[in-house]
């Protein structure tokens, strides 16, 4: 089992819209196994940054709260 975090902040300029996002594994991925009466593990850890860039192709319209027309 493995525990992991995400932090984030996005941003939207009109259709323009833009992201930034860092994840990584709070607790390490471990694995042991046994060959030929020898013991082999290896011990791995993730993380990643991502920044992502997108256009709205479709942008819906503000509906007024009911009774506020």
């Amino acid at each position: 089992m493995q525990l992991l975090g995400q932090l984030g902040v996005g941003v939207t300029f009109g259709r323009f819209d833009f992201n930034l996002r860092l994840e990584q594994s709070l607790t390490p991925y471990t694995r042991r196994f046994t060959f030929d009466g020898s013991t082999y593990g290896y011990r791995q850890q993730i993380r990643q940054g991502l920044a992502t860039a997108g256009f709205l192709l479709y942008k819906a319209k503000p509906q007024p709260a009911p009774g506020r027309e």
